[in-house]
């Protein structure tokens, strides 16, 4: 479940969490980040001291899910 203030609670399947993500928010409506069960993010702040190393390995599994264009 995604919620934002001005919008309304959006149900989203796994199959188009990150589209959603994607094309609805920016970094500002960002306030806690959770990677691995443990809070990188908290307030908009990061507040681990491994948050880069953290953010760097899901953002690689993250980019790895996408298709390039044309296949």
């Amino acid at each position: 479940m995604i919620v934002g203030p001005e919008l309304a609670p959006t149900p989203v399947d796994e199959d188009a969490v990150y589209g959603h993500i994607v094309n609805t928010f920016t970094g500002r409506d960002v306030d806690a980040v959770i990677v691995n069960g443990g809070e990188v993010l908290r307030g908009g702040k990061f507040i681990a001291t491994d948050a880069l190393k953290e953010l760097d390995y899901v953002l690689g599994k993250f980019l790895k899910s996408f298709k390039p264009l044309g296949d």
